[in-house]
């Protein structure tokens, strides 16, 4: 669009004016994490080419870099258990996307089943003796002999 100011003291003409489309969110993948943050998200949706800022919960990303018009990666701050906001700041405008990332906390879920943490692992092979430290990470919903006697603290079939 082409702007044309006129006053007493003359005419001004050819500055051009660009509107800019308000950016949307579509999707995030993945849409949850651990709450250490540092994991890569993809945020799609539109309008992002002149994106000045992204955060999660209010906090800024660690870092984030434009893909194309459609698509944002961002490296997720450290955040608080939970569903939190997420939100693109663009010259075309803000948008914030609710409750579309999710912190998880000590247990992560891992080709769909969830597994302790290596934090929760290293406590647990550091045991009594009969724990050796090359027997797997224990799934939380397994119903195996294994786990029947890890959770009540006796000695593995």
């Amino acid at each position: 669009m082409t702007i044309t100011v006129r006053t007493r003291g003359g005419t001004a003409g050819g500055v051009v004016y660009t509107y800019l489309d308000s950016p949307s969110i579509t999707v995030l993948t993945p849409d949850k994490g651990p709450v250490d943050g540092g994991n890569l998200v993809v945020i799609t949706g539109t309008a992002f080419s002149y994106t000045t800022g992204v955060t999660f919960g209010g906090t800024p990303a660690l870092s984030w870099r434009i893909a194309s018009d459609t698509e944002i990666h961002a490296l997720l701050p450290a955040g608080d258990l939970g569903p939190v906001d997420v939100s693109v700041i663009t010259l075309g405008g803000t948008v914030t996307a609710s409750d579309a990332y999710t912190y998880l906390g000590r247990f992560a879920v891992l080709g769909g089943a969830s597994v302790c943490t290596p934090s929760r692992w290293w406590r647990w092979a550091a045991g009594p003796a009969d724990r050796a430290r090359t027997t797997p990470p224990v799934t939380r919903d397994s119903t195996s002999p294994r786990h029947r006697a890890a959770r009540a603290g006796g000695a593995r079939p």
